[in-house]
């Protein structure tokens, strides 16, 4: 955990990231964020030329007995069955569109999983679609779902579950509804699903588990092949400005994963074009200081994890926001105490216990020889109990 030394921010180091766009909730915030950003470079370059944008929403019916996994596996098989073929070559060709962009949408409510497609369509300068041709999309998108033998006629969609609207941004196809969901609401998002999860409820941990079995190697945001070019410009392009942005203010670069998105590339393991984006950043708004008084920025490292430790803090929620903002305004002493908290709760005077304070401080000390084994040690079964208190 590292300050620049003047209290105005914190990253953390060594951080490993699975790069799971489905089954981890930082990892698919992060890549969502680039994925948004990428696709309004995109978008901002096709508006520039005349063009216009369509959102397609493609669903099935759907029921609670129908898994999650055969929804999914349909409906990927159904839009692969409507993306083929010179009668879809044909379909584009008579909408007016250049290039098409889907994800995958799931919700979940009283009716079981709800599986269905957005699809951004970029049209050409011009394009008028008529509603025959957009009829004919949605026809295909039918006749495609009876095919699938995990769907069959049953899954077939309602008139009123296929939609066609004009918009202005692509950036819905990269949403991450991870806000609390509404009292009474219809659905829920899986990641709303997760926060139920991590707080015990039984039904939500069966949810989530489903949903990450399921969406396990699923792509979150497809890129077609031909526009993979236009995207590596534009990361080169982010890249330089990013560059040149922290060169005129003395910033060093990151070398490691932060905790803010637009100081890192998100490169992560399973990332496409699309998720392997790298943001702009605008430091601006965090160092307004006129020219003449900017500084060179030093880091200071305020602690160090050991392993076991940070993977007990990270199942904690909320307890890595609280560390950054006590190494910011607090310091080593203070994020000490914010972790034995974590670890091992408050005794009744509404403070850490001092031996658990002094124990955490001489491991997370950087240059300490405390070692991993120590610390699993002290968490399992050791003087402190290896579990938060409630």
């Amino acid at each position: 955990m590292t300050t620049d030394g003047e209290s105005k921010w914190a990253t953390l180091d060594g951080v490993v990231r699975c790069g799971s766009s489905s089954g981890c909730v930082s990892c698919a915030w992060w890549l969502r964020y680039h994925q948004r950003r990428e696709l309004e470079a995109l978008v901002a370059l096709w508006t520039a030329q005349g063009g216009t944008l369509a959102l397609v929403t493609l669903t099935i019916r759907h029921w609670a007995a129908l898994s999650l996994d055969d929804s999914v596996k349909g409906v990927r098989s159904a839009w692969r069955g409507l993306t083929r073929g010179n009668p879809w070559t044909k379909i584009l060709s008579r909408l007016g569109a250049a290039h098409v962009l889907r994800t995958l949408d799931v919700t979940h409510g009283e009716g079981g999983w709800h599986v269905h497609v957005h699809a951004v369509v970029f049209l050409r300068p011009g394009a008028a679609p008529s509603q025959d041709v957009v009829q004919q999309v949605f026809a295909r998108w039918s006749k495609q779902v009876e095919k699938q033998k995990l769907l069959g006629a049953r899954c077939v969609p309602m008139p009123e579950g296929l939609d066609w609207r004009e918009v202005e941004s692509a950036s819905y196809l990269a949403k991450m509804e991870v806000a609390d969901a509404a009292p009474g609401a219809p659905s829920r998002s899986p990641w709303q699903i997760a926060a139920g999860a991590a707080e015990g409820v039984a039904e939500d941990i069966a949810l989530w588990k489903e949903w990450v079995m399921a969406m396990k190697g699923t792509p979150s945001l497809p890129p077609p092949r031909h526009l993979a070019p236009v995207f590596a410009a534009i990361r080169a392009e982010h890249a330089r400005e990013r560059a040149a942005d922290r060169e005129a203010r003395a910033m060093p670069v990151p070398d490691v994963a932060s905790t803010d998105p637009e100081d890192s590339d998100g490169v992560t393991p399973d990332a496409s074009p699309l998720d392997a984006a790298a943001a702009s950043t605008d430091d601006a708004a965090r160092y307004q200081e006129p020219d003449a008084q900017r500084r060179p920025i030093t880091k200071q490292r305020i602690a160090t994890f050991p392993a076991p430790v940070w993977d007990r803090l990270v199942r904690i929620r909320g307890a890595v926001a609280d560390l950054l903002h006590r190494a910011v305004h607090g310091g080593l002493t203070s994020v000490a105490e914010g972790t034995a908290a974590h670890l091992f709760g408050i005794t009744a005077d509404g403070v850490p216990d001092p031996r658990a304070v002094a124990w955490v401080l001489r491991l997370i000390t950087p240059g300490s020889p405390a070692s991993s084994h120590d610390a699993m040690s002290r968490l399992e079964g050791g003087l402190l109990v290896g579990e938060r208190a409630r």
